[in-house]
């Protein structure tokens, strides 16, 4: 019996001692136990947020290293996406003539208002201050001068260039097959040729731009150039034009746009289903707006065309079925607004006063089947509304004090009703007696 007692005591001490060890060793390893319970005292003890900040820290210094920024202090080629940022001044190109070649999507280059990009001689054959051929690119506050292309965006989609200034290269800013791109807030002047060229390039948005005293055009947009958003840009003392669409370069949208002291302000051909609206084109050397050639179904409304040294606004060559409402031209050297071989126009609401030499409306020949409602053609040296054509329908216009005649017809089976015509030399002047039919409905009032 005391035997088995002294086994019992030694079972009982053994056990004792396990638990003093388990208790006395916090980092006792409980492999093999189906469970182990830990009292609310001992959980501090074995908590681990402590390291986590550690690992944090770690990914975050290592993040910029690879992704978040890149100097550029030398011409370059760029292969990997990141944000990069000039150190330094950049003079000349590599051998494939491009001095920063962006050949990675999702970059941004940034000169950061600084550092500039410069071009050992202008006019070099294939020599670009920026190039890029990738999508998803910004480049931004940088100075480029001096190449053939200042900035170029060959085939890139959905990028950004905002905030630079391009300073005579031969063409400033060129997309080339570009589309769905942003182009704000950049000043493209002294150009050798042309501010901002987009050729075969859609849906681009160009904002807030200024193209000034160019040797050519300030923006100019050709070869299929459509749907494109140009808003409050500024093409003033540009040698040509300011805003030219040429060449099938369709259903575009110009609005708010200043064109002043070019040559031309607004140059269209073979431009359909442009929206032309809330633009200046005034003091021009020559036209305010001019529509040369083949365009058809734009829309011309709310502009202000004064001052123009020949036209205010210009129809020439097969300009059909346009809209041209609400603008005014007035105090143009020529006529207000001028017509030749330009047919099935509408005009509304224009105001034509006060042009020096000739006359408020004037339909040169072959302009037949034109609409002239409601418009204003006052205090014109020579005629408020001037027709050689035929089949035009000219309804409550309004052509008081002009220095000759309130309407003239040199042509047949044009119809008047309901015009307003005051202290004109003559009231309506018709020079063939086979055109009095087309004043009848209006001598009717008179003589009852």
């Amino acid at each position: 019996m005391r035997r088995g007692q002294a086994s019992i005591l030694i079972i009982v001490l053994i056990a004792l001692g396990a638990l003093i060890v388990v208790t006395a060793s916090p980092n006792f390893s409980l492999t093999g136990l189906s469970s182990f319970q830990v009292t609310p005292e001992e959980q501090p003890a074995i908590q681990l947020p402590a390291e986590e900040p550690q690992i944090e820290q770690q990914l975050t210094m290592e993040t910029p290293q690879y992704h978040i920024s890149d100097l550029v202090s030398d011409c370059t080629n760029i292969t990997t996406e990141g944000y990069y940022n000039l150190t330094q001044n950049l003079t000349g190109n590599q051998s494939s003539g491009k001095c920063v070649d962006i050949q990675s999507d999702n970059v941004t280059l940034d000169c950061l208002d600084t550092y500039s990009i410069t071009g050992n001689e202008s006019g070099t054959p294939k020599a670009y201050g920026i190039y890029t051929n990738s999508n998803n690119t910004i480049i931004q506050n940088c100075y480029v001068q001096n190449y053939m292309y200042g900035i170029y965006l060959n085939r890139s989609n959905q990028s950004i260039v905002f905030n630079n200034i391009a300073y005579n290269n031969q063409q400033e800013i060129f997309f080339h097959t570009s589309s769905n791109n942003n182009l704000t807030g950049n000043i493209v002047n002294n150009a050798q040729q042309i501010g901002i060229y987009l050729v075969s390039s859609n849906n681009n948005t160009l904002t807030n731009n200024t193209a000034n005293n160019n040797t050519q055009y300030g923006i100019f947009l050709q070869s299929g150039a459509s749907n494109n958003t140009i808003t409050e840009n500024t093409v003033n003392n540009n040698t040509i034009y300011g805003i030219i669409l040429d060449s099938s370069t369709d259903s575009n949208n110009i609005t708010n746009n200043t064109a002043n002291n070019n040559q031309k302000g607004f140059r269209f051909a073979g431009a359909n289903y442009n929206n032309l609206i809330d633009n200046t084109a005034s003091n021009n050397t020559q036209i305010g707006i001019w529509l040369e050639a083949d365009n058809s179904y734009n829309n011309i409304t709310n502009n202000t065309a004064n001052n123009n040294t020949q036209y205010g606004i210009y129809l020439q060559s097969n300009s059909n079925n346009n809209i041209i409402t609400n603008n005014t031209a007035s105090n143009n050297i020529i006529s207000g607004i001028y017509f030749t071989s330009s047919s099935y126009n509408n005009l509304t609401g224009n105001t034509f006063n006060n042009n020096v030499q000739q006359n408020g409306i004037n339909l040169a020949s072959n302009s037949n089947y034109n609409n002239f409602i409601g418009n204003t053609a006052n205090n014109n040296t020579d005629h408020g509304i001037y027709a050689d054509s035929s089949n035009n329908t000219m309804d409550n216009n309004t052509a008081n004090s002009n220095g000759q005649n309130g309407i003239s017809l040199f042509n047949a089976n044009n119809t008047l009703s309901n015009n307003t015509m005051s202290n004109n030399t003559v009231l309506i002047f018709t020079f063939h007696p086979l055109l009095l039919h087309s004043i009848w409905k209006l001598l009717i009032p008179l003589i009852q």
